[in-house]
Order: C-alpha cells, then sequence, then structure tokens
C-alpha cells in the first residue's frame, strides 16, 4: 500500500477538498499520483506536503499538472528520503486559480522491490 497523506498549509485551506488520485488506487512498478484542488476561484497559492512510506516507494520527482499551467511551482524534496515532500504552487501575479477541480501537481513514484515481494 502506498500510504499517501496530504497536508495543506495555512488555515485557509481547511475549507477546500484536495483530492489525491492514484491511477488504479495502487502504484506497481512506476506510477503518478495526481494532486487536485477544488478551486474556488479566488485562490493565487497554495503549499502542501505529502508524506509517503519510504521502505514501500521511491519518490521520482514530479510534473505540472493540467490546472497549474502559468503557474510557478516550488518543490522541497530535502526529506524525501524520509518520505515527505512539499510544495507550493503559485498562479502569476494578479491571477487566481479557475473554480473547479484543478489538477496541480502530478507526483511520480515506484513501488521497491522489496514492498512488491510481500
Amino acid at each position: 500500500m502506498l500510504g499517501l497523506a496530504l497536508t495543506l498549509a495555512g488555515p485557509v485551506w481547511a475549507q477546500r477538498a484536495v483530492s489525491v488520485t492514484v491511477a488504479g488506487n495502487q502504484i506497481v512498478g512506476t506510477g503518478t499520483v495526481a494532486i487536485v484542488l477544488a478551486c474556488q476561484g479566488d485562490e493565487n497559492a497554495i503549499g502542501f506536503s505529502v508524506t509517503f512510506n519510504p521502505a514501500v516507494v521511491r519518490y521520482d520527482g514530479f510534473t505540472a499538472g493540467a490546472g497549474a499551467r502559468g503557474a510557478t511551482i516550488i518543490p522541497n524534496d530535502s526529506q524525501k528520503t524520509r518520505g515527505k515532500v512539499g510544495f507550493a504552487v503559485a498562479a502569476a501575479p494578479g491571477a487566481t486559480f479557475s473554480a473547479g477541480p484543478r489538477q496541480l501537481v502530478v507526483l511520480k513514484f515506484t513501488t521497491l522491490a522489496a514492498a512488491r515481494a510481500t
């Protein structure tokens, strides 16, 4: 099991819905995890962290999601070997993310061989 947890920065984000989507509900080998924000149309930036079990999967990087076009994405993967990566995603100055579900970041993971054997 991948065992992902998502933490949003700031109290205002408690009012926002964020979902984590894993294709097929599981990563076998190499796979992706999409982070989707249910935007209300007034968001300019968001910060979040994702935790995972580093004994089960290896974090291999990210790509910008389709809903992050024109946004600046700043990753912090300094703790990836401990199972935590963080992101700041900011729309262009004066812009906001459009209302509706917006895929901001797509994370890449690989299941470790020892985890696949169990």
